[in-house]
């Protein structure tokens, strides 16, 4: 078997040579050169894309469908400036403008909600909460509660519960 064995190896292994003249050489060396910058140069301004284009991802706003690039042409995403309105609400009494980051004045009825717990507010109508703080008596019992979009006064507060709520939508 060892034989056999030596026999294939021998047999198999194989010399090849190569004569070329340095003239040869060159124009070899210089034509697999070209053809590699080609290929790179092709590889690099043909580089794929691996997901979808605005207009071909189709989205449903509103019960009607359209594609992504048609929703943002048409403003309903993508466009509007983020406005946040602050309110205030002293325990026993409704809620009072007290800001808005676009200067404008806003109707509480249209933005918060008062909640009989713990002298709550609620933003409504697509507006979220983003901010919720108490200010009380200064002890250390002086902290908001947050649930629900809303914002609450603490129950352990001695003193009434003054809360203020910032609410911010895309407009």
């Amino acid at each position: 078997m060892e034989k056999f064995l030596k026999k294939i190896f021998f047999y198999t292994a194989m010399q090849i040579t190569i004569n070329l003249s340095n003239k040869t050489l060159a124009i070899l060396v210089g034509v697999l050169t070209f053809l590699a910058i080609g290929l790179v140069v092709y590889a690099y301004s043909n580089i794929p894309n691996p997901g979808h284009g605005a207009n071909q991802i189709v989205v449903n706003i509103d019960g009607q469908e359209m594609t992504l690039q048609e929703a943002i042409d048409s403003g309903k995403i993508g466009k509007g400036e983020l406005v946040c309105v602050t309110f205030r609400k002293v325990e026993g009494h409704s809620p009072e403008f007290w800001g808005s980051t676009d200067g404008n004045n806003y109707n509480p009825g249209d933005v918060v909600q008062s909640l009989s717990t713990r002298n709550g507010l609620k933003c409504i109508n697509d507006w979220k909460m983003t901010g919720c703080s108490q200010e009380g008596d200064g002890d250390d019992n002086d902290e908001a509660m947050v649930g629900e979009n809303g914002c609450y006064g603490d129950p352990k507060d001695n003193a009434p519960a003054i809360v203020f709520i910032r609410c911010c939508k895309i407009k």
